[in-house]
């Protein structure tokens, strides 16, 4: 009769004390910042002003080979913003933004895409012990590939540090 009361009594002190345990801060809150996207937002070049939507807006990442990377979660649209990633591994990330994208009969990329490069120095801040690190990209540059069929006329970058996903931080004319 003991033997069972004992294994309850320690089964109820083992679950009270990892129930009691547990800190809030043991669970990210939702609305807590992380490693922000980078926002491209697209302007009428005869009118820097007006944002103007591109037509098929589209992008992937370019590795190494030059090869297109699919952005996780990016849909083809007709919108005048873009959100993309960075590389929290490099100094650098590559894209092919396209106009117009559509895909082939064998899943290859049609359109017109130029090419960007983002140059930036990463920095890792710690957030909390329940988030962990987030990443924020400093120092930032932009460079469009002239390929002789550009539809990217200009850039601007307008925030040099990439913190936070309130505001643009790169405008494109075309």
């Amino acid at each position: 009769m003991r033997r069972p009361l004992i294994c309850l009594g320690l089964l109820a002190g083992v679950l009270f004390a990892s129930l009691s345990s547990c800190e809030k801060d043991d669970i990210c809150p939702e609305g807590t910042s992380t490693t922000p996207l980078l926002i491209l937002r697209f302007y009428d070049i005869a009118d820097n002003e007006e944002l103007k939507p591109v037509v098929g807006l589209f992008a992937y990442v370019l590795d190494d080979d030059d090869s297109n990377i699919s952005i996780s979660g990016l849909v083809q649209n007709n919108s005048d913003s873009l959100t993309i990633p960075l590389r929290t591994d490099q100094i650098s990330t590559r894209f092919a933004i396209y106009k117009e994208h559509a895909l082939d009969e064998n899943g290859l990329p049609l359109g017109n895409p130029e090419t960007l490069t983002v140059n930036y120095t990463p920095e890792d801040i710690y957030v909390s012990r329940a988030c962990g690190f987030k990443t924020v990209f400093n120092g930032l540059l932009l460079n469009v590939a002239i390929d002789g069929d550009n539809w990217i006329l200009n850039s601007e970058v307008v925030q040099t540090d990439v913190e936070s996903q309130t505001q643009a931080h790169v405008e494109i004319f075309h």
